[in-house]
């Protein structure tokens, strides 16, 4: 069966060794900038459903307004108002998915960096004399650093569904006729769309919340794998012997690896399986 090290001098063998160790370096560097980045798209998007609590809070006041009328066509005004507040709600809750949606191509970047990193240092260890309990460790601490960053995206999927969830429940309030036929039914109408707003909303920041806290605890661990994979890097460069020119393996084939690519967030229509 042959390794990757078949047919290579110990000059190449060394030269491709460092290669790998580099690019491993690369790919944690970039899981770890990418989470930072998804932790930063998430602090936005709270403050985004800070306003949105403003807005659904506004919905309580426009029921008791409908709901003590002195008469229907007096209920009519809270009830515009109330509408219009909840699409406004909606168009921030819209906004609010965008940016969880950013957070979770983050996240998912963070994922084939780390895949990409894995399989770098894998092939490493196939080279003469390159396995070792450092990089063992390595491995080992990113598959922790995995499952961390897809259960941050696990978390994400739950907070869209929440977010989702709050723009369906200011539906039949959106919808609702603007003149009031009976002002308890009208008022019911919004205060219900507004309690099961606030609910879904209240969840969606409490998730928020929650990843917020897993990124702060995973971000220390990132930044050590990362250090350690540069540690790496830097050591294998340094020890690397000369290579003759008539020996070398020209660094298009490594630049050219398409887990390269993944790790750098690009040719994304092909790679690994995460």
């Amino acid at each position: 069966m042959s390794t990757p090290a078949d047919g290579m001098t110990p000059a190449q063998a060394a030269e491709r060794a460092a290669a790998l160790a580099e690019m491993t370096a690369n790919a944690l560097n970039t899981a770890r900038t990418s989470l930072g980045d998804a932790a930063d798209l998430t602090d936005v998007v709270d403050r985004r459903l800070r306003d949105v609590e403003h807005g659904v809070g506004v919905l309580s006041d426009q029921a008791n307004r409908v709901r003590f009328a002195e008469n229907q066509e007096e209920a009519e005004f809270p009830l515009r108002t109330a509408r219009y507040a909840a699409y406004d709600v909606q168009e921030d809750l819209r906004r609010a998915q965008g940016g969880i949606d950013e957070v979770r191509d983050r996240l998912e970047q963070s994922a084939r960096s780390i895949a990409a990193g894995r399989e770098f240092l894998n092939e490493l260890d196939e080279l003469p004399g390159q396995r070792s309990e450092a990089n063992d460790q390595l491995r080992y601490r990113l598959a922790a650093f995995d499952r961390a960053v897809h259960g941050a995206i696990a978390g994400v999927e739950r907070t869209d569904w929440r977010l989702r969830t709050a723009r369906e429940n200011l539906e039949p309030l959106v919808n609702v006729p603007g003149t009031v036929h009976d002002q308890g039914r009208a008022a019911a109408v919004i205060q219900e769309a507004g309690s099961d707003a606030t609910q879904a909303v209240d969840g969606a920041r409490g998730g928020i919340r929650t990843l917020r806290e897993d990124f702060e605890a995973t971000w220390s661990e990132a930044s050590n794998i990362s250090h350690d994979s540069n540690e790496l890097a830097d050591a294998l460069r340094a020890g690397m012997n000369p290579t003759k020119p008539a020996e070398q393996t020209g660094p298009a084939s490594s630049a050219e690896d398409p887990r390269r690519a993944w790790s750098e967030g690009r040719d994304l229509s092909q790679g690994l399986n995460l």
